[in-house]
């Protein structure tokens, strides 16, 4: 760019043009400024939509009883974990510690999502198992609820739903004998926006 001599063109790439002054300028970068400081609108509950996947492995009877004492007997404790992620979120660490009633074939019990370095979401876990199929895949599903949140999760609160599937157990090669297997989730539903 060439300045001219009397300060109102300005020679670029060959051809004249008039100067820009000073107040233009600035006139058109406050108006970009305010085009990309315009705030984006809230979902209508203010709630982040989430959605993701879960790959885990569990154990049963788990070492820890996971089970509320005296709640009966035909009850089992199964620990489950595994590596995810969520969108928005992104990857997390899954533990889940539950008890399984053979009664009305449900779980409850407790989870933890962790993106290490102390940024944890953690809450109750509840869920209803589905028929085994002829290959002992069983689908199951039920609700995760956001109860604490520590690190850049502080303040979360929220509910998620769950779809799964366990695959067919085998028995664990530890010195008592357990049950493992996989299963995988499908994770979806909202949380608060902090």
């Amino acid at each position: 760019m060439i300045s001219g001599t009397n300060g109102e063109c300005t020679r670029v790439n060959g051809t004249t043009q008039p100067r820009l002054r000073h107040s233009m300028v600035s006139l058109l970068a406050l108006a970009a400024l305010a085009v990309v400081c315009v705030p984006t609108p809230a979902l209508a509950d203010d709630r982040l939509l989430l959605e993701g996947t879960f790959s885990v492995l569990y154990t049963y009877p788990s070492a820890v009883n996971y089970c509320v004492a005296g709640a009966g007997h035909g009850n089992v404790s199964i620990e489950a974990q595994g590596l995810g992620s969520i969108s928005g979120v992104g990857p997390l660490f899954l533990t889940v510690k539950k008890c399984f009633t053979f009664a009305d074939g449900t779980y409850e019990g407790t989870f933890t999502m962790s993106a290490g370095a102390g940024h944890a979401l953690t809450g109750r876990y509840e869920g209803t198992q589905g028929p085994l199929d002829e290959n002992g895949f069983g689908p199951f599903n039920g609700v995760l609820t956001v109860t604490r949140g520590t690190g850049r999760f502080l303040h979360a609160r929220g509910r998620l739903t769950f779809e799964a599937v366990a695959g067919p157990d085998s028995l664990g090669a530890g010195a008592a004998p357990t049950l493992n297997g996989t299963a995988f989730y499908l994770v979806r539903g909202g949380a608060p926006r902090n």
